[in-house]
């Protein structure tokens, strides 16, 4: 059950973890292709990719920096999250189930509320177990 706690929290922070503030004054969805979202918003991709890979590598302060900041807050501010993760990392990473890659496509939707901006980025996660492997896009 503590592996699953523990892949929840990091699948948790995989699909929330990037946000960044802009001077918006739009609070609904934009209406717009997937195609146009991505050209639009061509950072949430990087960025979100920049984080998978500093949590894959064990970069915990460098997945703080990128995460949105509210959710760092949330979690207990930056010391709790990176305890938090960190922690979840090595639950979740041994023989029997280690995740070997996480990618994020550009976004499929974007809200703007206020100054902030929330976008929904498709993520494939493949993970190790046992014998195999599994790979499942979020």
């Amino acid at each position: 059950m503590k592996i699953l706690n523990a892949a929840f929290i990091i699948l948790l922070v995989f699909n929330i973890g990037c946000s960044t503030s802009t001077h918006s004054v739009a609070d609904r969805p934009l209406p717009q292709s997937s195609a146009s979202l991505a050209k639009s918003h061509p950072n949430a991709k990087i960025q979100a990719n920049q984080l998978n890979h500093a949590v894959l590598a064990g970069d915990y302060e460098k997945a703080a920096d990128l995460t949105f900041q509210k959710l760092v807050q949330l979690i207990g501010g930056r010391a709790k999250y990176v305890s938090v993760l960190k922690n979840g990392m090595n639950e979740t990473q041994s023989e029997a189930f280690r995740i070997i890659s996480i990618v994020s496509d550009g976004p499929t939707q974007i809200i703007e509320v206020g100054a902030d901006i929330y976008a929904i980025l498709p993520t494939t996660m493949k993970i190790k177990v046992a014998e195999d492997s599994l790979a499942n896009r979020l």
